[in-house]
């Protein structure tokens, strides 16, 4: 998925913030609302994302709405496809001792 990270100061810490950039929904996503995450269906589309020289027109060609049947576990890079699974039942979640 499309996104961008940055950082935000709440009460005078600063924070990691998260935005997941949406566009019009299409196909079957558009049967249950009007809004979808954009999705960089192959590792060209998710380098190009990644690229500090992006214009307003290279955004707008990455964030138009995914065909029907694209996504899947083809569409995220290798690295993410092969990475070591915990064992069953393991947590994915730490702790950081915050809220």
């Amino acid at each position: 998925m499309a996104g961008l990270l940055d950082t935000a100061v709440l009460d005078g810490e600063t924070v990691p913030a998260a935005t997941i950039i949406t566009t019009d929904a299409a196909g079957a996503a558009a049967k249950i609302h009007t809004r979808m995450p954009v999705v960089l269906p192959d590792l060209d589309r998710q380098l190009a994302w990644l690229r500090d020289d992006l214009t307003h027109a290279d955004v707008a060609e990455l964030c138009v709405p995914i065909a029907d049947g694209v996504a899947g576990s083809a569409a995220s890079p290798a690295w993410w496809r092969n990475r070591r699974r915990p064992p069953s039942g393991a947590s994915r979640v730490q702790r950081t001792g915050r809220g």
